[in-house]
């Protein structure tokens, strides 16, 4: 899968809600959707890839990649949060995909 121009191999996962292809993190703006992105794999892992926070209060927004272990929200098993930088993006994405993979 291509993201940002980016090859990002997603060794098997299966993918979900790709409004990461149609949104520019670098250049952000109220109307961002919070899900970016989710990839599921057959051993029970999620790589979930959002973008939190608010313009309202001071806050900046920022993108977020998580690993969850059978849909336990509440305890995710790796959390990243970035700059608004899409390499920086893309290399947590990467890391979260290989904890995913990996994990028993």
């Amino acid at each position: 899968m291509k993201i940002y121009g980016i090859d990002v191999d997603l060794k098997g996962g299966k993918v979900f809600g790709p409004t990461i292809l149609v949104t520019d993190i670098e250049n952000p703006d109220e109307d961002i959707d919070e899900d970016l992105l989710q990839i599921e794999y057959k051993n029970g892992y999620i790589v979930d890839v959002g973008y939190y926070g608010s313009f309202g209060n001071g806050k900046v927004k920022k993108p977020r990649v998580y690993v969850i272990k059978d849909a336990d929200w509440e305890n995710p098993v790796y959390t990243r949060e970035t700059e608004l930088n899409k390499q920086q993006l893309i290399e947590a994405i990467k890391q979260a995909i290989e904890i995913a993979i990996t994990a028993a």
